[in-house]
């Protein structure tokens, strides 16, 4: 009974240690957000604050949209185009429960509003390359096991044709 135990216990610490934790989750989601990014919008960019996922954007000014990572419950990586900015490019989507939004005046985040509890959707776009390596299913992955990590839980969306 002890040498089962003890096997046990030494297949466990086996794939824990293999598993990804939230900073080594985060840190290759934001590198690969931030590396793939659409070349047209080069001022948008990805990052973390504790539980937050932040996305900042250039629209004739910085804005910001903070969203609680446990609250994140869909997500759709999917291929858009667009023919006012020529060209196709791909979509991360995120629906969650309430977001903060605002602007950034002098490095300093500025509230303008709080979508409390309502559902609140952020997109993030990325150029063409990222279908290299098979990113979009690896990136949804990703994005799952980061929720799961927070004590949320996500589902991801399928196109319906």
């Amino acid at each position: 009974m002890k040498k089962i135990q003890i096997i046990f216990i030494c297949l466990l610490t086996h794939f824990i240690s293999f598993s990804q934790n939230k900073r080594e989750t985060k840190d290759w989601i934001v590198e690969k957000c931030n590396q793939y990014k659409r070349g047209d919008i080069l001022k948008n960019e990805l990052t973390f604050n504790e539980d937050n996922l932040i996305y900042v954007k250039y629209m004739h000014g910085y804005f910001y949209e903070k969203i609680k990572i446990k609250n994140i419950y869909a997500l759709q990586i999917k291929k858009s185009t667009n023919p006012e900015v020529n060209g196709e490019f791909y979509t991360i989507k995120i629906i969650a429960k309430g977001k903060e939004y605002g602007t950034i005046e002098d490095g300093e985040f500025i509230k303008m509003d709080d979508y409390g509890n309502e559902e609140s959707e952020t997109n993030i776009f990325l150029n063409l390359n990222f279908r290299e390596d098979d990113l979009p299913k690896r990136m949804l992955k990703a994005f799952v096991k980061l929720i799961e990590l927070y004590g949320g839980k996500a589902t991801v969306l399928k196109e319906k044709f």
